[in-house]
């Protein structure tokens, strides 16, 4: 883009943006790599410019620019698509199983919990039942 009239180069789209737009002046006319996404490069013509989180990974900020933007789904958690913008992608593992994976990207990942013991949605860890208690709870 270019905002000041005779001057002789354009300035390049930012890194996280892009514009297909020919004879842009102004900045607002780039449009920003959505949630999910990020962009290197500086520069960029068209969105395949940007480019998607990995399963297992969110991103929730639009006009990202590196992919460290691209943050873990948290332990007791797997996410198997790309491009999720949101943690709320990122789904708990069922009751009765656990996860100790950062950035998990498969539900293989949640793992069941042994006889003798029990886990909550999302847990990171199974725990044992109580004496004289079952995996139901009935003594």
């Amino acid at each position: 883009f270019q905002s000041n009239a005779g001057t002789s180069a354009c300035v390049q789209c930012f890194a996280g943006t892009f514009s297909a737009s020919v004879g842009a002046a102004l900045e607002s006319m780039w449009l920003l790599c959505g949630a999910g996404f990020y962009s290197t490069g500086v520069g960029a013509v068209s969105s395949g410019a940007c480019v998607a989180c990995a399963p297992g990974k969110y991103q929730a900020i639009a006009k990202a620019t590196t992919a460290s933007a691209c943050t873990d789904c948290a332990a007791g958690t797997y996410s198997s698509g790309a491009a999720a913008g949101a943690s709320s992608a990122c789904i708990a593992c069922a009751a009765g199983q656990y996860s100790t994976t950062v950035g998990a990207n498969l539900l293989s990942f949640c793992k069941p919990c042994g006889a003798g013991s029990f886990s909550a949605i999302g847990s990171t860890e199974c725990n044992f039942c109580a004496g004289g208690t079952t995996f139901y709870g009935f003594p």
